[in-house]
């Protein structure tokens, strides 16, 4: 699952090439979505939050940068999850 933010532009072109990445890995399916800078302080770990647990299959979590990388460690491990994904930024 990746996560992007379309406010920035350099964070939209790492974006893409996270995804360019994902579709060359064989027996890897990635999702996306997106989120803005102003979730990272209100929901976005909720929003993280509930997608895994919609979607078990989920092993990876890619955040387009690090303050939503720890906003999302932080309520991975509220919830109980964090031991179930992987998660990782730039």
């Amino acid at each position: 699952m990746a996560f992007n933010d379309k406010e920035f532009d350099g964070v939209v072109a790492q974006h893409a090439g996270i995804m360019d990445a994902f579709s060359k890995c064989t027996g890897c399916k990635a999702d996306e979505q997106t989120f803005s800078a102003n979730q990272i302080a209100t929901n976005l770990g909720q929003q993280v939050v509930g997608y895994l647990l919609a979607h078990p299959d989920v092993n990876y979590v890619y955040m387009a940068y690090d303050p939503a990388a720890f906003a999302v460690a932080a309520a991975l491990r509220q919830a109980g999850v964090s031991e179930c994904v992987k998660l990782a930024s730039l």
